[in-house]
């Protein structure tokens, strides 16, 4: 039997003599260095018309290079499917085989990734073989050869993948169901194509994407020594020219409001523990000043060892393994902020798990010098951050997706350094934001386990209940 366990008293405000010692001791101040963008990333129109983003590298003699089409799987599900089938093929010149190995010989591999809504087609090597490659990797996306064992070796792949993310506890709760709670019926998850339609994939459906994809309307970027005229004379002789095609439409997905309590639950046979999630929708578009303390407000209080959640949640009361709350912030202008808990404990003590994360989130405990602490360290934590220039460029793609003209992270500098030493100012910050986010928000509350050893009855106690197939969480 499970021994009685008595909760420890956090003494959060009690620092220890070796503390002490360690706080008396000086370390040299470190200045925060916030990257130039205008000065680092060259913006230039080629010949074709397509923008073309140059960033030098002064460190050695290599190159990334990557083409960027705005769509990927939100507007053709099957796009996904023929991105993953390109490291497959060959060319009119080349097996697939051989065409590895002609990359392998100029030192540069290819790769290519697609998400919800962009398409990457990436190379990266040595840049005197830069043109070379460039030359082969046309000829591969124009003219592409496929071998169907290859397409059938694939799909079966697909498939398996996408049976086994059913049996994954971690994709059913953080992606199937995380995504049913922000979208309801209608997710990207359940949308992507499914397992019937994968089977009946050709490769002239593949290829007749594949060779359409340089056509549409994409963003060139490069990254390496060579100068930025040479590239461009580079990208101008061997890159595609001509007219080029809208992309299609990303589907959106529309984000449900979170305006009452809602309970989903899941029944995942055999599993001993409760594995808990839950989501607040805090507002419906992107705002700068809430992501800036909302870093302070999980650094303070609901990621690391040392949050509040942790401490309150594992160390004090032995209710979870694991236990973090997080304010979350979209990538995205007109996304709007989440705050998210999650609680992996024993099923019996989901109850008493449940009540103490949704006590410490309405009732936040204020400790002025853990405060202090978490502000300090969020200001550590940038001051010693070095961009270095092969990440500026998607730095600024991110903060031009947010609306931002800033480096974020030097907003949030400029807004910590105000109260750094300040314990009322930081204090009240924090409290307000808590107020204004936080306090009083009705949870849509995510439970996976096995329904035997789950009490389903107090789950419906908790809100609107309803429990959730595979079929309406995968699509299939």
């Amino acid at each position: 039997e499970k021994p009685s366990i008595t909760p420890v008293q956090v003494n959060r405000d009690t620092v220890s003599s070796f503390r002490s010692e360690l706080d008396q001791m000086v370390s040299p101040d470190i200045t925060p260095v916030f990257p130039d963008f205008k000065k680092k990333i060259q913006k230039i129109t080629l010949e074709s018309g397509l923008p073309f983003h140059y960033v030098k590298n002064n460190k050695n003699e290599t190159f990334e290079f990557q083409l960027i089409i705005e769509m990927g799987e939100y507007a053709d599900n099957v796009l996904p499917v023929a991105i993953n089938f390109i490291p497959f093929l060959g060319t009119e010149k080349y097996s697939p085989e051989d065409l590895k190995a002609e990359f392998y010989k100029l030192g540069i591999k290819y790769y290519v990734y697609t998400s919800g809504e962009v398409c990457y087609i990436n190379m990266e090597g040595l840049d005197r073989n830069f043109e070379k490659g460039l030359q082969l990797l046309e000829s591969l996306l124009k003219d592409p050869v496929a071998e169907e064992e290859a397409l059938e070796n694939m799909k079966v792949d697909l498939l398996k993948n996408r049976l086994d993310e059913k049996k994954d506890k971690r994709s059913v709760l953080n992606r199937a169901m995380s995504q049913y709670a922000k979208y309801g019926n209608n997710t990207p998850f359940n949308m992507r194509l499914q397992p019937d339609l994968i089977t009946g994939i050709s490769s002239h459906d593949l290829l007749k994407r594949i060779r359409s994809l340089s056509k549409f309307e994409h963003t060139v970027y490069y990254h390496g020594s060579k100068s930025e005229a040479s590239v461009r004379s580079i990208l101008n002789a061997n890159h595609v020219s001509g007219e080029f095609e809208d992309c299609i439409p990303n589907r959106v997905f529309r984000e449900v409001e979170t305006d009452k309590e809602k309970v989903f639950f899941v029944h995942f046979p055999g599993m001993a523990q409760a594995e808990i999630l839950m989501l607040a929708k805090i507002n419906n578009t992107y705002d700068v000043s809430d992501h800036i303390v909302g870093t302070l407000y999980n650094q303070y209080f609901g990621s690391g060892l040392s949050s509040v959640v942790f401490q309150e949640i594992r160390e004090a009361r032995a209710l979870a393994y694991s236990a973090r709350a997080y304010f979350m912030s979209p990538r995205d202008k007109s996304k709007g902020h989440y705050l998210q808990a999650y609680v992996g404990t024993q099923s019996d003590k989901m109850k008493d798990a449940i009540q103490a994360m949704r006590d410490i989130i309405e009732d936040m405990p204020v400790s002025d010098d853990q405060i202090q602490n978490a502000v300090a360290a969020k200001i550590k934590e940038i001051k010693s951050t070095r961009v270095d220039d092969a990440s500026i460029y998607w730095i600024e793609r991110s903060m031009q997706k947010r609306g931002l003209e800033k480096n974020l992270n030097q907003l949030i500098y400029n807004q910590l350094i105000k109260v750094m030493g300040d314990k009322n100012a930081s204090k009240e910050m924090l409290i307000e934001f808590h107020r204004k986010n936080v306090k009083g928000r009705p949870f849509t509350t995510l439970v996976l386990g096995d329904r035997d050893k789950i009490d389903v009855n107090h789950l419906k106690t908790l809100g609107q209940y309803k429990e959730l197939t595979m079929e309406e969480l995968f699509g299939f």
